[in-house]
């Protein structure tokens, strides 16, 4: 897929949609991606401007202008690697975030737990709050035991 020397440059975009396919309504990148699974794009002239960007935050901007900074595009078809600008809505992390049907996004993942890393129920007997945060009252009374029987 690299330009040979002597070919003419290809035109933005025509280079953008190279490196995709459809699948579906979405259009899926094919090309490079990073460990998260999102579609990385070269952009820039050769040295030093040239830069690595998120495919589809690329294609977003140069289709819809800029996205603040602050702001992700949380991919409304769940779809890592689509870059169809249909598919993407600019939100705040706290929001992208929130939508994520992924167990590990936070509070989500940390709700869903039942027992603690030691086994013990998650229950209304055995559960105490601290700073909000979930503990085991059967793994804190262990250790407290153990601090006493050490002393």
């Amino acid at each position: 897929m690299a330009r040979k020397r002597g070919e003419p440059h290809l035109p933005v975009m025509e280079r953008f949609y190279r490196h995709t396919e459809s699948c579906g309504d979405c259009i899926v990148w094919i090309g490079k991606r990073s460990k998260g699974g999102y579609g990385q794009f070269r952009i820039g002239k050769r040295g030093v401007d040239r830069k690595m960007a998120y495919a589809h935050r690329w294609v977003y901007e140069h289709i819809n202008g800029p996205v603040h900074r602050s702001l992700d595009l949380d991919h409304l078809c769940r779809n890592r690697a689509c870059v169809n600008v249909e598919h993407l809505e600019p939100v705040s992390r706290k929001e992208n975030i929130r939508r994520s049907p992924l167990p590990n996004n936070g509070a989500t993942f940390q709700k869903s737990k039942t027992h603690c890393p030691s086994g013990h129920p998650y229950d209304e007997s055995n559960t105490l709050y601290d700073s909000g945060a979930r503990r085991c009252r059967t793994c804190r009374n262990s250790r407290q035991r153990k601090i006493k029987e050490a002393v």
